[in-house]
């Protein structure tokens, strides 16, 4: 007879049990004392005592602890498994479930973690499984059994179904309570043929298969159970509720589509084409532009950006930005002097007189760096391609009786040489005056670069004109760098009072002049309601590097109410001398129009016509 479990309410093997379910495996209580003290503490029996005939049964282990088959190798080297006739337990098992007790007493084993891989090896499995169900369920195989299962299948709501002529039709009438057309109308119609091929009429309009695209294939034909859902879903809006002018537009472009193809003219067709786009981006949730919307917007916005942007308050035109993104890939540059022939194309459009042009010289400072765009790799010196750019030098060419400026060259550069300097000059006089054009001066600062290039090209301040051997080509410092360098040469001065020494030319002694005084006739006006030199502000004595770069703020140090201010007072009389030459030399060469000394009343602001006019001795 089978023996008896030692767990408490636990009848396993007795005659009264084995009338109605048999025999329970039972195991002996291990040698090993710590381990039996295990399980007399899990059987939870007190006062018990254990003795060789103790055991417990299998129904209070886990499953997992216990052995009850076991694998062998036979002669041919197959792996085989057999029952074991009494099974046994895994090392340090213990006792863990007790149905006739309490719950808390049981303690089950946790389930075993599966490998990360094994786990998403069967999730993958069952996504999978699933998918290959849903689709072998989701099959239309023909049309008998869509209309045999159509009400099984689809929950059709507001859909009526009508078979007709080996055709089923689902329609949609607009008898609803929110509808005031009084009349009953057919606002959906959808026709699925005995081949399966849809058609979708939206108020007796047909739509075409372009638009059923978003769930038909291109012929049209049906093949899925989803796919008629999904396509009673959408078309199950009355169109009075939903958007009426939307599809009414949807409608017109597939009119003009139709009147596109229908002519031969091209003026017409880009005019069509141009007018669908406009409509389509009515109702676009994202702007998509055709290619002639694009051509007509760069052509308005190369002209004037203020009429482009009078135009896109009436079309649906891009944006400012989105032109400059797509112009941004064109390779035009300046630099591009043997390729383009935009230079050509301007001369051919001004007259001789607007054709006399200036040549503008100077550097730009830029942060050394390499940089990707429209496919080319820019930031290499010209002059030393293994170097980085550190300056730019821009050539501008300013028509000297005109308003016309254009750049005709940006060259990145590093540690540039005067002769190379003179080099690039020459090269673009040559390429300006093969475009139509003539130079007149060459103009630049007065830095030491600049310098060496004009000692350079000619001791004197001119030199032979390449094309027209017969005129001169003036090189020229830019006298309102000059005019900003006095001022600025004057504030970097060291000594405490900022003393710049100047000659008086009638009496052969040198002079001084001081930015302290400037400074003094500022701070004593400073809270005064009228003042003599009212153009003295904070900015113009006490300017930062920015301000320095402004021609105004240098004015008002130079202006001849300051200078008067300044002779009103005895100590100052040195400082108003210096700025008065300064002033004179200013009005002398800053003249834009022959009326100007009329309007400001001043002799020197006159232009000058001949070599013996007295304002070149001065």
């Amino acid at each position: 007879m089978p023996r008896h479990c030692s767990v408490p309410n636990c009848k396993s093997n007795y005659a009264t049990t084995l009338k109605h379910e048999q025999a329970q495996s039972t195991f002996s209580f291990p040698k090993n004392d710590q381990l039996r003290n295990q399980w007399v503490r899990s059987i939870n029996r007190e006062n018990f005592t254990v003795t060789a005939s103790s055991v417990v049964c299998k129904k209070h282990f886990d499953s997992s602890d216990i052995i009850e088959t076991e694998s062998f190798i036979d002669k041919n080297g197959t792996v085989l498994h057999r029952n074991l006739t009494y099974p046994k337990l895994k090392e340090n098992a213990i006792p863990r479930i007790f149905e006739n007790q309490p719950s808390y007493l049981s303690n089950p084993k946790p389930p075993t973690r599966k490998n990360p891989e094994t786990r998403r090896a069967e999730i993958s499995l069952r996504e999978e499984n699933n998918v290959k169900e849903f689709e072998n369920e989701d099959l239309i195989l023909d049309f008998n059994q869509l209309v045999q299962h159509v009400s099984e299948k689809i929950e059709l709501k507001k859909w009526q179904i009508k078979v007709v002529e080996e055709r089923i039709c689902f329609y949609l009438l607009n008898i609803d309570s929110h509808c005031s057309d009084k009349c009953i109308k057919v606002i959906s119609n959808i026709n699925i043929t005995k081949e399966l091929l849809v058609s979708v009429y939206m108020k007796d309009i047909q739509l075409s298969p372009q638009d059923l695209k978003w769930i038909l294939p291109f012929d049209c034909k049906l093949s899925r159970w989803s796919q008629l859902e999904n396509m009673l879903s959408r078309y199950s809006f009355c169109f009075e509720s939903l958007n009426d002018n939307n599809f009414k537009i949807t409608n017109i472009c597939s009119e003009i589509d139709r009147v596109i193809e229908n002519t031969d003219i091209d003026k017409i067709k880009g005019i069509l084409a141009f007018v669908k786009n406009q409509l389509m981006l009515l109702t676009a949730t994202r702007a998509k532009y055709s290619l002639p919307t694009v051509l007509f917007a760069l052509t308005i916005y190369n002209q004037s950006t203020s009429c482009y942007n009078i135009i896109r308050q009436y079309l649906n035109l891009p944006t400012k930005r989105y032109l400059q993104m797509i112009t941004s890939s064109f390779h035009v540059s300046p630099d591009d002097q043997l390729e383009n022939n935009y230079l050509s194309y301007v001369a051919s459009n001004l007259n001789d007189r607007e054709k006399v042009v200036n040549l503008l010289v100077d550097e730009i400072y830029v942060n050394p760096g390499v940089h990707y765009h429209s496919q080319q790799i820019t930031g290499f010196a010209a002059n030393n391609d293994k170097q980085l750019a550190k300056t730019i030098v821009t050539l501008m060419i300013s028509s000297a009786f005109a308003h016309f400026k254009e750049v005709v060259r940006l060259v990145p550069v590093c540690n540039i040489a005067g002769d190379e300097l003179k080099h690039l000059v020459l090269q673009s006089i040559q390429y300006i005056q093969d475009c139509g054009f003539k130079v007149l001066c060459v103009i630049t600062d007065n830095n030491r670069l600049n310098q060496n290039m004009f000692g350079q090209l000619s001791p004197q301040f001119c030199i032979t004109n390449p094309k027209f051997n017969n005129e001169n080509i003036y090189l020229l410092y830019d006298f309102v760098h000059v005019f900003k360098n006095i001022r600025n040469n004057w504030l970097n001065k060291k000594d405490t009072e900022k003393t710049f020494i100047f000659p008086d030319f009638n009496h052969s002694v040198l002079r001084k002049s001081f930015v302290k005084d400037l400074r003094t006739l500022y701070q004593l006006e400073i809270n005064y309601l009228t003042k003599r030199a009212y153009k003295l502000n904070h900015k113009s004595v006490y300017p930062n590097n920015f301000e320095r770069q402004k021609v105004s703020l240098v004015e008002n140090i130079f202006h001849e109410t300051t200078i008067a201010a300044l002779r009103s007072c005895s100590i100052y009389t040195d400082t108003a001398s210096f700025l008065e030459i300064i002033r004179n030399w200013w009005s002398i060469i800053n003249v834009k129009t022959k009326f100007k000394g009329q309007a400001k009343r001043n002799d020197l602001a006159t232009p000058i016509f001949s070599d013996s006019d007295s304002k070149l001795v001065f």
